[in-house]
C-alpha cells in the first residue's frame, strides 16, 4: 500500500518532533551536568582558599580587601565569617 505525500510528511513531521525533543532532553542534562561540574570546581577552589587565608593573616587580609568591593553588602558577614578561622569546640 503506498502512502499518500500528506500521510508521508506527517509521519516525518512526527519524527522530527521525537528528534526535538531528545536534543532538548540531552541538552538540558549536559547542562545539568555542566552546572554541578562548576558548583563542584567553585566549592574545592573556595575551600582551598579559606585553609589558606586561615593560615596566612597576610592571605587573609589581601583576600578581604579584594573582596570588600565585589562583594554585596548583605553577603559580606558571610564572607568574614568564613575567613574568620577555625571556630572552637565548646
Amino acid at each position: 500500500m503506498e502512502r499518500t505525500l500528506p500521510t508521508r510528511i506527517a509521519e516525518l513531521e512526527r519524527r522530527r518532533s521525537q528528534i526535538e525533543a531528545e536534543i532538548g532532553s540531552i541538552k538540558a542534562r549536559n547542562n545539568d551536568q555542566e552546572r554541578r561540574r562548576d558548583t563542584r570546581r567553585k566549592i574545592l577552589v573556595g575551600a582551598g582558599v579559606i585553609v589558606l587565608a586561615n593560615e596566612s593573616t597576610g592571605f587573609r587580609a589581601w583576600l578581604l580587601a579584594s573582596l570588600k568591593p565585589k562583594t554585596a553588602s548583605r553577603d559580606w558577614a558571610l564572607v568574614e565569617e568564613a575567613l574568620s578561622g577555625p571556630k572552637e569546640q565548646e
